[in-house]
């Protein structure tokens, strides 16, 4: 029976944490990595647009209190002017208004700021808008944006000013962009919780398909596999998925179906070679009993022979010397053919033509067994040269099992040899319309001494000694029968194989 391993109970704890998380920490990291990178770009664009939208905002406002001023100051109304430094300086953002002179210093400022005050980077910023004649920013403490940003001396402020100074003074905002860092920071941790969220549900996301398309099936892969080193070979893998694993799964299968043939021919090789160490341990007794057994035999039947001479025949006396020349006579006929199965009896190596060589032990056969009314059908295949062996023990090993099939039929029946080639071999196929072999008794038929013949010449050696033959000749024989139903013995010997 073939089994096909399936589910997750069976997947080894070690490829927990040796693949799906494995696997799923390198993504989340690579995802981690790349929304970073996203973060920081992210935040470093937002952060340019705001302080290029607080400079902008800044130079709007520089140029709109300019207007007003240089308006207040063509009407001479210094109070206007002193109205709007302190009410621009009132405004929620900004947090310094003011008008410096060309070194820098203070000249009016907000309401309460002195005058006079200055600093190194008011000074630079100065020199850098007196330089290039245009407003400059930069940012300062504190969240703050401060613009300086020149009043130019006009044609309409020579008749107060003059005409030798290019510049007038020079307006000075600091504006917060507290507000915009909030804003910036407020941004930052919506993207950052936003990036966790979907880092979770990508890595949540990615562990199940993970664990559904590949960490399922490698476990059920592997728990296959293991079965298959503990040694069932009827195990199966799962071949329902659609990707490279199913490829997978077939190549295991294909392997196991392979090592499974390999293990059938390993075992009927096993059993082969413990038939024939048997059958060889049996020539071997045979061979060593056989002078010790056939003097003494011989011995007894001539005995038997000589005073049979003298008894009358029909008495009592005659019938018990007749059935001991009969047992001598089985006697010799037993060790005879357990000597074939001898190993060191040496074996002749010639060409023999199969055909001939079944007919003959088919005519023979039929000649023995004439009257019976038996059917005999011979089909000789035209091409079953190259078979070299001993053409005697072959003749013998053919007659054995035709002399088998003819005992097994019962009148009227039908029997069958024919032979067949291929290009390494040659095969000889006898069939009967017998009563059949029995399940049981099937795979004993080979065996010495086993028969179910009542008669009493049956030795059960016949099969045995064909079985030995066709092995020593480097073939085989099967047989195929089931009850009531016939029998068919092929044997199949290799060409070439011998000699």
């Amino acid at each position: 029976m073939t089994h096909y391993v399936g589910g997750a109970d069976s997947e080894p704890t070690k490829l927990k944490t040796s693949l799906k998380f494995k696997l799923t920490g390198c993504v989340a990291i690579v995802l981690i990595l790349i929304y970073a990178a996203l973060l920081v770009a992210e935040t470093r664009l937002v952060t340019d647009e705001l302080a290029a939208k607080a400079r902008s905002s800044s130079r709007m406002l520089s140029l709109t209190v300019e207007k007003s001023l240089r308006n207040a100051m063509m009407k001479r109304r210094r109070d206007e002017v002193s109205a709007i430094v302190s009410s621009v300086a009132e405004l929620p953002d900004i947090r310094r208004m003011a008008i410096l002179d060309g070194d820098g210093r203070t000249a009016l400022g907000s309401p309460g700021g002195p005058r006079g005050r200055t600093n190194p980077q008011v000074q630079e910023m100065v020199k850098s808008a007196i330089r290039t004649g245009n407003w400059v920013s930069r940012g300062a403490r504190n969240d703050i944006l401060r613009t300086v940003s020149p009043i130019r001396n006009e044609k309409r402020c020579w008749s107060c000013h003059g005409s030798s100074k290019p510049y007038l003074g020079h307006l000075l905002i600091d504006l917060s962009t507290r507000a915009d860092r909030l804003a910036l920071a407020r941004n930052r941790k919506t993207l950052v919780a936003g990036g966790v969220t979907a880092l979770l549900i990508t890595v949540v996301t990615l562990l199940l398909m993970l664990s559904s398309l590949v960490h399922r099936p490698i476990g059920r892969l592997m728990a296959t596999m293991m079965r298959i080193k503990d040694g069932d070979i009827s195990t199966r893998a799962d071949t329902s998925a659609g990707d490279e694993l199913r490829r997978l799964s077939e190549a295991l299968n294909a392997m196991v179906i392979g090592l499974e043939e390999r293990n059938v021919e390993i075992m009927k090789a096993r059993e082969r070679l413990l038939e024939t160490r048997r059958l060889a341990t049996v020539g071997l007794l045979a061979a060593g009993m056989a002078h010790e057994v056939n003097n003494p035999t011989a011995t007894i039947f001539v005995a038997a022979e000589g005073l049979a001479r003298y008894v009358p025949a029909g008495s009592q006396g005659r019938n018990l010397l007749d059935s001991i020349s009969r047992s001598a006579e089985r006697i010799s006929c037993i060790v005879s053919d357990l000597l074939r199965f001898d190993p060191n009896q040496p074996m002749r190596s010639e060409p023999i033509d199969i055909n001939e060589l079944v007919k003959e032990v088919v005519n023979s056969a039929a000649e023995a067994l004439a009257g019976t009314g038996h059917n005999v059908t011979l089909a000789l295949t035209a091409d079953a040269e190259g078979l070299i062996g001993d053409a005697e023990r072959l003749r013998l090993a053919i007659a054995n099992v035709v002399t088998n099939a003819f005992e097994a039929i019962p009148e009227g029946g039908d029997l069958s040899v024919r032979t067949a080639s291929t290009e390494n071999d040659v095969e000889i196929v006898v069939s009967d319309t017998g009563h059949g072999i029995s399940p049981e008794d099937l795979p004993r038929v080979t065996d010495p001494f086993f028969t179910r013949k009542e008669t009493d010449g049956a030795r059960g050696l016949g099969l045995a000694i064909a079985r030995e033959i066709v092995a020593q000749h480097g073939g085989e024989i099967e047989i195929f029968s089931s009850p009531n139903e016939g029998t068919s013995v092929s044997i199949r010997i290799a060409k070439h194989n011998y000699g």
